[in-house]
């Protein structure tokens, strides 16, 4: 499993992009077993990210 932080630069500041990949004999079950709350991390994570930046 591996996470990744992607920043780019937009016409209104800065974008951030989180991602995992898995790859492996196991990868579908464990992204079976544990999409939605890896999902649900990372869109946590990521608006935290938003609300520091942002300074709220």
């Amino acid at each position: 499993m591996t996470g990744r932080h992607e920043l780019s630069a937009t016409a209104s500041g800065t974008e951030n992009r989180l991602s995992i990949e898995m790859v492996g004999p196991t990868a579908a079950i464990v992204r079976a077993l544990t999409g939605k709350a890896i999902l649900k991390a990372i869109t946590t994570e990521n608006e935290c990210f938003k609300r520091v930046a942002e300074g709220k």
